[in-house]
């Protein structure tokens, strides 16, 4: 009963937040998916909690509908919450703002099957596709979506033997980047060689 308890507190703390933010871009099926990722993690932990008792107490088709079933509602929930470590929360999939989309412009450059890591996430080869346009940079990554770095506002990069760090202030992803050298290389041209711009 606690729990219950702790589920509805976090979906009101949720709702309360949503009420003051400012005036959302996105329509409002961003607050639906706050309420079904408490909801769904709360119910995966639960399923957890009991699958975990039927396999002690030897029940196991006890434990594999606890699990089997729990799993399919707590995955894209917790795709969500993951990508709250990329973008930020106004930005990701669970705030009330569009990250910038790509442009319609022709791209000068595309390195796929790579990887990006930032402060608090990070992701593999081959999950993320990076375009290089004249006027930004693009990033897609799987899962969590894609989102467009503008040129200006990069700060400054710190090139190293095998990847760069880029420090920008984007407000729609996190930062610092860090990106494979050949990415660079292809943005060298737009970014220039220093190590602030």
């Amino acid at each position: 009963m606690p729990f219950v308890t702790m589920a509805a507190f976090l979906v009101l703390v949720i709702l309360a937040a949503a009420m003051t933010e400012p005036a959302p871009r996105k329509p409002k099926p961003y607050i639906a998916r706050r309420v079904y990722t408490v909801l769904a993690l709360g119910l995966w932990t639960s399923a957890v909690v009991v699958g975990l008792y039927c396999a002690m107490t030897e029940r196991t088709l006890c434990f594999l509908l606890c699990l089997g079933l729990g799993a399919p509602i707590a995955l894209p929930a917790i795709v969500m919450v993951i990508g709250l470590r990329a973008f930020p929360n106004g930005y990701s999939s669970l705030g009330p703002r569009w990250r910038t989309p790509l442009p319609d412009e022709p791209h000068t450059a595309m390195f796929g099957h790579s990887w990006i890591a930032m402060r608090t996430f990070s992701s593999t080869v081959p999950s993320v596709v990076w375009r290089v346009y004249p006027t930004g940079l693009g990033i897609s990554i799987e899962l969590f979506g894609e989102t467009f770095l503008p040129f200006a506002h990069i700060r400054r990069v710190e090139p190293g033997w095998f990847a760069v760090k880029v420090h920008h202030d984007w407000p729609e992803i996190n930062g610092p980047i860090r990106m494979p050298r050949k990415v660079y290389e292809a943005t060298r041209q737009y970014i220039g060689d220093g190590l602030s711009l």
